[in-house]
This record gives C-alpha cells, structure tokens and sequence, in this order.
C-alpha cells in the first residue's frame, strides 16, 4: 500500500521526487513545471529579484531567467516606478545613508557606564534597572563568549551547515528563508547584490551554546533560571529559548524600531565590527506614539525616531556589552559587517513594563512566532515562587523591597485579566502550567502583597525613593497638590505628575461649568448653553507629529473619524465639529432625570464622606 501510494504522487523538477513543504521550489514561466532551489542554482533569497524564470529545459529555447530591473533607490519594491511623488521607506540604500547624517542629542543624558564588576543584584536593588548601559571592558561581568577571531564559518561549524536561518532582507524589510550553507556562501561572496541581516539564530540547542554564557547577574535575575521547573509535562508549555543569541549583520543592515518581546531586557556583546543603536525611553507619551506608528499604513515611510520628543544615538564597540531594560524602543544600524551575541530575559525589576508590553503585542495582533514563548506560563511559575517568598517575609515580620511588591501588585493584576476576559480565557487558561490553581493563587497573591503593605507603613516612601520620581528618564517632574474638601475638613496628597505629554485623542476645548438656576429646567439649562456657540459649531487645531516623513497622530485621527479610510495628510489642519450632535445624548438624559446633578453631587458628597470617615452632617463617626 504504501509503494502504491508512492506512486500516486506526482513527481517534480528534474530529480523527479515529490513536493515537500520544507523546501524551496521555484515554477517555470513557460512550461509551469516546479523546480527544487538546489537542483537548479537557485536559492529563496534570490527568487524575489527573478522577473521572469525558466528551467534548464526552457532556457534553450527561451534564454536564460530574467531579473527584474531596478527603478529606484528608495522604495523597498526596487522596480516600482520612480515618479519622484514617493515616499523613503526605511532600510533602502537612500534611507540608510541619511540616517548615518542625522544629529542626535547625547546619550550621555541616558546611558550609564558602571564597571562590570559592580553590577550585580544589589546593585540593581538600589539603583534599579531602568536605564541602558554600556559595559567598556567584560572584565567583571563574567561573561563567555568566543575570541574576537571567531568567524562566520566557525558558527557553521558549531551549528551546522543545515541550520535554517531566518534572515531579514534589509532593502525589502522583509523575511527570507536561508540554510547557514548559503548564508556562509552570501557573507563570504563580495561585492555583494543585496544587505541581508541575521538576527534571531538562537543555539541554545547546538555545540555552540558551551562557548557562550550570559553575564553573571543575567544569570542570576533570568526568570527562566529562577522559576522554569527542571521537569514538565510534554503535552504542556516548553522552556523558552530566548537566552542564547547570534546576530550577524553584513555592512548597512538596518532593523526598523522595535519593543524586545515581553517587554524583556537585552544584553549584546560584540565580537567584531559595529552597532549603532537608537534608543527612545518606554515614557506613557511614546509607548502610545510607538502603538499608532505600528498601526499606521505608512509606518515605513515614517522614521519613528523624529515622532518623539528624545532619540538618542549610541554607539558600540568590539570588547563593549550593552544592556538595554524593559520596555526600550529602539532601531539598530550595522556600519559594518559585525558578529554579535546576545540574550533575551525577563527579571523582577522590570514587571510593570514586561507586562505593559505583553498586552500591547496582543492588542496589535502580533504573530505568535514573534511573541516570547511561553510567556504566560513562565509568569504563572514567577507568581507561584514570589508568593511563597512573600509568605517568608510575612513569617519572618520582614519587609520586602519596594520594587518587589510593586511589580507583584502589576504581576496579580495581569494573571487577573488573563483568566477573566471571556473572549480570551481559553487562549489564556491553555497556559496555566499544571498543579497551579489561578484563582486562588491570585488572591493569595494579593493578600500577601496588601498584608505586607499594612505591616510596613514604611513602605510608600521607600517605593517612591526606589522609583526615582524626582527624574525620569532625564525628564524632572514636579509634584502637584491635589485638594479635597468636604464641610470644614481637608486634606493634601502629594502627586508625581509627568509632563503633559502630546495628545494622542480627539480633545474639545474645555468650556466652564456654570450653575443651574433652581428654577431652570436641566433641558433648558442646555438649550441656553448650546447658544453662545456661534452656528453651533467651535473649530480646534489638530496637533500633527515632527519629521519630513508626515505625522502619525492625523493618521490616526483621520482612523479614529473615518475607520475605513488610511489617508495620511501633512501639516496642521482643522476640523468643524457640531456642538448639536454632541449634545444629544445629553439631552436625552436630562429630559429622564431632570435633577441629575443634584443625584450626582450627592452621590459624591456620600463617597466622599465615607472614605474621610463622616457622616451625612459633616461630622466624624463615632468608633
């Protein structure tokens, strides 16, 4: 039977063996046959610039293949017509050589550079990990890596020469397919037709992985270190391998800006050659910003790094380790070909932002093969071994560090979303690992953390020393007092406050609150109100982003107005809107309650009074 079936299958290219999914073939343009790559000379990189192809059959009557004939410089369709009314997309020969002319502010505001040898938990315990670094010399770190002649083919060597790469067609933007065989034969052949970048090998699972180990506080604060149990189930999640990578980028690859998945932290050591990173701080203002940039329909024509208030630009060189926290975004240019390793990791100092950053990826579709596996899984294990040390410090009366209980309060609000949201729980709930109950993990969880917090009133300062909120990310903040009255009592709170960031929403003019006559109907009210706008109409100047590539934010405002239209437009504008329209629910309400706003001020009067511990008068209860 199975001869037979052998037979059934239909038989291809000039080897004539059947299909297989995992190999490259290439179809004839005349005769509609399917070639393997490797049987004809042709590898998947080079099949994007094939116009017309044709077998070795048809070539002698038809020629030889023919290749499509480049137009332009500055599109990543180089055969598109150029028609001078096109935008640079990012990553093209013309986009890479402005990029190498632009100024940026010193990353000195940002950057740190300790000693290696004082990095390690405590230090991260005090100073926190926020900010990226540069390490000049390994000394210190601890750190394995190969001696700076080790060589492209020496990865092969270790790898192997089958070993399918995924690499990054830099001109294109663009995935391609490659065996380590070809991409050794590319590296090696100059001058070269085309920039390509191979950035995600990871070997954990190869002989290499013996002469790479990460910095010892890596290795140390490295959740899958820390929680990933040595045994699980093999139907159930697997250990992620995300700690072990080498990238190996030919002169000018270019990587567009990007958030590290899961909102990890990266540390990068290079071998040879040359990195420039440009980095933007994960501030509430940018992360927003960076979210509608992914979004928008002409994100490659955009260079996010003039959409923001602050890119810095830091270069790294052979012999320096970098680290770059939670949350960075950040591009990457190769001024020359170059030989990095580097790793991936989650750690408790940066919770807040990991999570942060995971639920973004959900919200933007992002593809699983390019989300941190097992993600929720390696949370659900970190949120189990965390409370059983919350439950030492309860045991022991001891405090906790102040970012610890932070990060857990963000942890058990996010395992709480995870197993709530109907739409999503069965995706979510397929990655709670066995033996674990969530809810009642979750609310031990919490119990913990609010216990603790009572215990040590302490706490809320040593929280705000920890978080740095005298200066964020090179911005000072100044605090504001908020009051809140009721009858004679009063009270102040101190809040941190960020500088007004650019607005990202659809915002109306604010218009002052007056006060209805007693003997005024809310209807009426309304209606009095409606007039002083002249027409029924106000006009507002909509905001638009910096940079010659156009604004993101008109973008999506003209998604928000219009959900089926993607036109961008430059420049500010205005836009009319009718006051009539947005009155209509409100009226509509009043005509059905005609005090609400005595219902309303009530209702607050009452919240108010119980949290100050008053009654109805004004007066304090009595214990």
């Amino acid at each position: 039977m199975a001869e037979k079936a052998e037979e059934d299958e239909e038989l291809y290219c000039i080897c004539r063996q059947p299909y297989h999914p995992e190999d490259f073939m290439i179809e004839c343009d005349k005769c509609s046959d399917w070639f393997h790559g490797c049987c004809v000379g042709v590898e998947e990189y080079q099949s994007n610039d094939i116009e017309t192809y044709h077998c070795p059959n048809c070539q002698l009557i038809h020629g030889p293949l023919i290749l499509k004939r480049r137009r332009n410089w500055h599109r990543h369709d180089y055969s598109e017509l150029n028609d001078g009314h096109n935008a640079i997309q990012s990553g093209t020969v013309v986009f890479v050589n402005k990029l190498k002319k632009m100024k940026f502010p010193n990353s000195d505001e940002v950057v740190l550079r300790p000693k290696g040898s004082d990095l390690t938990l405590d230090w991260f315990s005090v100073n926190g990990f926020k900010k990226p670094m540069i390490i000049e010399e390994p000394a210190g770190l601890d750190l394995k890596v190969p001696p700076s002649d080790f060589t492209i083919m020496d990865v092969e060597r270790y790898v192997g020469s089958l070993r399918e790469l995924d690499a990054i067609d830099v001109s294109r933007q663009d995935d391609i397919k490659m065996k380590m065989r070809e991409w050794v034969e590319y590296h090696s052949t100059l001058p070269r037709t085309k920039v390509i970048n191979v950035i995600s090998l990871e070997f954990s699972d190869t002989p290499l992985t013996e002469l790479v180990e990460p910095p010892a506080v890596v290795r140390e604060m490295d959740w899958i270190n820390i929680h990933w149990p040595n045994k699980v189930p093999e139907d159930g999640p697997q250990r992620p391998q995300v700690q072990k990578y080498c990238l190996m980028g030919t002169q000018d690859s270019y990587t567009d800006f990007h958030v590290d998945f899961g909102g990890t932290s990266v540390w990068y050591h290079i071998i040879w050659g040359e990195k420039v990173f440009y980095l933007i701080p994960p501030t509430e203002e940018n992360l927003l910003l960076y979210e509608q940039w992914v979004l928008s329909s002409n994100q490659s024509e955009i260079f996010f790094g003039s959409q923001v208030k602050r890119c810095y630009c830091v270069h790294v060189h052979p012999g320096n380790t970098l680290f770059i926290p939670s949350g960075w975004i950040h591009a990457v240019l190769t001024p020359k070909d170059s030989l990095v390793f580097g790793g991936n990791f989650l750690h408790v100092f940066g919770i807040e932002l990991q999570t942060r950053v995971y639920d973004m990826e959900i919200r933007l579709g992002t593809p699983e093969k390019f989300l941190h596996p097992s993600y929720e899984s390696l949370c659900w294990y970190a949120a189990k071994n965390y409370h059983q040390e919350l439950l030492e410090h309860i045991q022991g009366s001891s405090c906790p560090p102040s970012y610890l209980l932070t990060g857990l309060s963000s942890l058990a609000h996010t395992l709480h979303e995870w197993t709530n949201k109907k739409e999503s729980a069965q995706y979510h709930n397929w990655s709670i690992p066995q033996g674990i109950r969530p809810g009642t993990l979750i609310n031990q969880l919490k119990k913990a953390i609010k216990l603790l917090k009572t215990n040590h009133k302490h706490y809320s300062s040593q929280e705000t020393q920890f978080e740095e909120e005298e200066e964020q990310h090179g911005e000072t903040v100044e605090p504001i007092k908020l009051r809140l009255s009721h009858g004679q009592i009063s009270s102040y709170v101190d809040k941190k406050q960020e500088k007004e960031p650019i607005t990202l929403k659809l915002t109306l003019p604010q218009t002052k609150r007056k006060r209805r006559k007693a003997s005024e109907s809310s209807e009426e009210f309304i209606e009095k109100e409606d007039k002083e706008y002249e027409d029924g109409e106000f006009v507002y100047t909509e905001l638009v982003g910096k940079g010659d590539a156009g604004a993101i934010i008109n973008d999506r405002e003209d998604r928000l107005w219009k959900p089926s239209s993607k036109l961008v437009q430059k420049g500010s504008h205005t836009k009319k809107i009718k006051r009539e329209e947005d009155y209509e629910p409100i009226k509509k309400q009043a005509k059905e309650t005609p005090s609400v706003s005595k219902v309303k001020t009530k209702t607050v009067k009452q919240r108010l009074g119980k949290i100050l511990g008053l009654d109805r008068t004004g007066h304090f209860l009595k214990k």
